[in-house]
């Protein structure tokens, strides 16, 4: 099955060392309508099997000598053939293609951890199409495998970042919720909505203010239509999908301010906080066993477990020679999910580097066989769940 990603497996031929009348040639490739670093391309010498690929900025190099043609190739451009100059350096520019994504139109199936899987062992599947008023962008459908649809979104060239407007759909068919998307980050106005169709919420998300300040409660009604919160002020109840059922508390000037109770699925108390304008206070949580715990962070990190697992990073990462001749360096960050232990269950790529270093990056994820004990909410070891995965970004730095 097709990988729901834009990375190209690329091939790489070792290039001689320079002989008599060879010189080396550095180019760069970039978009002609951006001036972007192009990431990804092949690049041939004419009549012969020589072969390389850009880094990361868009930089290659090669050895020639009579031969001063070169093939480039690139995922979404037309392919060129170029004449190398005389200069030693010099850059190409490359035009999108006009034909469509090799994604548009087919179907990537995914199981209930949102991972990548064949259509047996499926819990929901992507539509992608391109956008018919963006062509740089696409749509991205999200159904499950009843053919009942969960969302519609707008996502950017590399089918990771979400990029536009948003429509989620209850189980029921009825709209959920709406609103856009910047660099994967809600912004601006957003409704929501009941599974009867009465709407629940309007918000505003801000995009250059604290952490504890992005999201303002403007409007909140009940599934009665009884409005709740008017101008940013009353009573607000956050619903949940995991161990929690539901959470309430006080809305002022939009944020959360006092007291906040989260009940659990059993309804029994799961945590109590205080809060200023958002800013967590204190809090006290609850387990099964009734044990308290008390926190002043939502989420918490135990360094020295920390520590111990990056050692072992540090120590068993392999850095890709290729990847490592050709410059490419940078972040390849892993979506994983733990179970109550506190061991990894799964673990994907959520944003790639390089073919080389994402496969290194997987490996040495599931080469640990040690406890991730390092995270905890509100007070508890954190235990992920299908609506909260962990990310884990592995960084691939050249000492120069």
């Amino acid at each position: 099955m097709k990988r729901f990603n834009s990375f190209l497996f690329l091939s790489l031929w070792t290039i001689a060392m320079p002989s008599f009348g060879q010189r080396l040639v550095t180019g760069r490739l970039v978009d002609k309508e951006t001036g972007g670093p192009i990431k990804e391309a092949t690049i041939q010498l004419i009549g012969t099997n020589i072969t390389t690929t850009v880094n990361a900025l868009g930089f290659f190099q090669l050895q020639i000598d009579s031969v001063d043609h070169i093939t480039i190739s690139s995922p979404k451009y037309e392919v060129i053939k170029v004449k190398i100059p005389s200069v030693g350096n010099f850059k190409v520019e490359l035009v999108k293609s006009k034909s469509q994504s090799q994604y548009v139109g087919e179907k990537f199936y995914f199981d209930d951890y949102e991972f990548p899987c064949d259509q047996a062992g499926a819990k929901s599947y992507k539509i992608i199409t391109q956008h018919p008023d963006e062509p740089s962008k696409f749509l991205v459908s999200d159904f499950d495998m009843n053919e009942v649809k969960k969302q519609t979104g707008t996502y950017s060239e590399d089918l990771y970042t979400r990029d536009g407007f948003f429509t989620v759909f209850h189980t029921n068919g009825q709209k959920s919720a709406e609103g856009y998307y910047k660099d994967n980050s809600q912004i601006g106005k957003w409704k929501k909505w009941y599974k009867n169709g009465q709407l629940k919420e309007e918000s505003f998300y801000y995009a250059s203010k604290s952490p504890d300040e992005v999201l303002r409660v403007e409007n909140f009604w009940d599934s009665l239509g009884i409005k709740l919160v008017t101008d940013g002020n009353g009573e607000y109840f956050i619903d949940r999908d995991d161990q929690l059922k539901y959470a309430k508390g006080s809305i002022q000037n939009g944020f959360k301010t006092g007291k906040w109770i989260g009940y659990l699925k059993s309804g029994e108390v799961g945590y109590v906080e205080e809060y200023k304008k958002n800013k967590l206070i204190s809090g006290i949580s609850y387990d099964s066993l009734r044990k308290e715990y008390t926190y002043d962070k939502i989420m918490d990190y135990d360094l020295a477990s920390m520590k111990l697992f990056y050692q072992f990073l540090n120590k068993n990462m392999v850095y890709p020679r290729v990847a490592r001749e050709n410059m490419i360096q940078g972040k390849v960050i892993i979506q994983m999910t733990i179970d109550s232990e506190g061991y990894i269950l799964n673990s994907r790529i959520a944003k790639g580097l390089d073919a080389r270093c994402d496969a290194e990056a997987l490996r040495i994820i599931k080469k640990y066989d040690g406890k991730l004990n390092w995270l905890k909410k509100r007070g508890q070891m954190f235990t992920t769940f299908k609506s909260e995965p962990l990310y884990l970004p592995i960084v691939f730095k050249l000492n120069h």
